[in-house]
């Protein structure tokens, strides 16, 4: 194999000729048959005879315009995923660059729905049912009352063996491949092709595959219509699917599986409100949405796991990214998004997580802009300063620098940061801090350099104790 690719890389002393052609695809059967003897074996973990097939495959189709059947072409979308255990990033460039030559974009379309989707992942996945959707993959308006696999999954795990999980492990990289290269046109006419997958893996018992489901799902949303969506009654059985996840928290799930499943659970909630409201129209209905995801979300996960410094900083970036979404709509959850959040820079023993303490500044950073009028009022005020005091004091600042870790430099760069906001805002309603300020600096001398000024902060504004 490596003699071949040695030869093959010579490529200036290559002249093709016309009958060369029964010779290429001689080597292109050997070398493919080195690669996987079928398209239901099992990929292996050992990667060193795939890097040499495909990089014989790509000079064969980039240099010599060698035709590459659909079968070998589906276990070449296997290597695109990198982090696979089969592949490599040297293996998923050269994999992307033979499935890019190798298919046009007429052939690609054909290629995602006729192959991959219905023949190769159909088959595959045939086991897997779910009362939300028909065996075509549309939506079940009607169910006999039999629970759905979030339910029975348990007990299906264990009485039946997935193919995506063994003999065909790698058909969970080829659907992520198919996802990534459809479009808004291909998917809106073929969705029904890809809900028993997504579902599957979103709705299964193991965390990593639920994880990774979710991903995909995050994927196949950004290149969702939203007619599809609305219409056919998708965005709202995706939206059953996620919210529940939200809630995988210790203790009920172990720290390390919440941890794998929360992000991509909350990217795929905030890709889902942004694909199936995409418009000022439908403005009020994202709102709602939004507000529920906020309610469900984090609010309810600081009452389940605020003893979680990694759950905590989770929660507080998502948080955050939800109230810059709904700007002055947030401002009905200030009486409980601020307590939660202050709670945590008031607690020790999260300054041992930096990241924490600054996802949480960043959280408070978009209250205080986008809920600025209430937040003005003189008990918030109050609140969010002894809560910034506290928090600077127990990152350990002294005088003179910060800790050597660069952690919790992005923290108490974070928490000082909020200052020159607050002034601004208690400016803004004629309310001077100068007073407390002065106070809480001649109680602890600590915290001179915090509220020192001027500052400008990255927000545009600046203030001066």
């Amino acid at each position: 194999m490596e003699v071949l690719s040695f030869c093959l890389k010579q490529s200036g002393r290559i002249e093709r000729q016309p009958e060369d052609d029964e010779a290429v695809t001689k080597i292109v059967n050997q070398v493919a048959a080195s690669l996987t003897r079928s398209s239901s074996e099992e990929l292996s973990q050992e990667t060193a005879p795939s890097v040499g097939a495909l990089d014989i495959l790509r000079i064969l189709v980039c240099d010599f315009a060698a035709v590459i059947d659909d079968a070998t072409l589906v276990i070449v979308t296997a290597y695109t995923d990198s982090h696979a255990a089969w592949s490599n990033e040297h293996m998923a460039s050269n994999a992307r660059a033979i499935l890019d030559r190798a298919l046009a974009q007429d052939r690609k379309r054909l290629f995602i729905t006729s192959v991959v989707l219905d023949r190769y992942i159909r088959p595959v996945f045939s086991r897997e049912s779910s009362s939300r959707i028909t065996q075509t993959g549309r939506i079940a308006h009607y169910t006999n009352g039999t629970p759905h696999r979030g339910i029975q999954g348990g007990l299906a795990a264990d009485t039946i063996r997935k193919p995506w999980k063994h003999e065909r492990n790698h058909a969970v990289a080829v659907f992520t491949w198919a996802v990534g290269e459809s479009n808004e046109s291909l998917i809106g006419k073929h969705w029904p092709l890809f809900t028993p997958v997504l579902l599957a893996l979103v709705e299964d018992t193991d965390s990593k595959f639920k994880a990774k489901g979710l991903k995909i799902l995050n994927d196949f949303l950004s290149r969702c219509p939203a007619s599809v969506l609305q219409d056919t009654g998708l965005g709202e059985i995706f939206e059953q699917l996620i919210f529940p996840l939200l809630l995988s928290l210790p203790r009920l799930t172990p720290e390390n599986e919440s941890l794998e499943l929360l992000e991509p659970a909350y990217d795929a909630a905030i890709g889902l409100a942004a694909a199936q409201f995409p418009d000022d129209r439908s403005r009020h209905q994202k709102n709602r949405f939004l507000t529920r995801l906020l309610r469900q979300g984090p609010i309810a996960g600081h009452y389940h796991a605020s003893e979680y410094p990694k759950i905590m900083e989770i929660l507080s970036r998502q948080a955050t990214l939800i109230l810059q979404q709904l700007g002055t709509c947030a401002i009905p959850y200030l009486r409980e998004m601020l307590p939660m959040l202050t709670a945590v820079l008031h607690d020790p023993f999260f300054a041992s997580c930096p990241t924490c303490i600054e996802a949480t500044s960043g959280a408070l950073s978009a209250m205080l802009l986008n809920c600025w009028p209430v937040m003005s009022q003189p008990t918030h005020l109050a609140e969010l300063l002894s809560a910034i005091s506290v928090c600077w004091l127990n990152l350990g600042f002294e005088q003179g620098g910060v800790r050597e870790n660069a952690a919790s430099r992005k923290a108490v760069e974070a928490v000082a940061d909020l200052v020159p906001l607050l002034t601004s805002i208690a400016a803004s309603a004629e309310i001077s801090l100068q007073g407390q300020l002065s106070s809480l600096c001649a109680a602890e001398p600590r915290l001179v350099d915090l509220f020192r000024g001027p500052r400008a902060d990255k927000h545009g504004l600046s203030w001066r104790a």
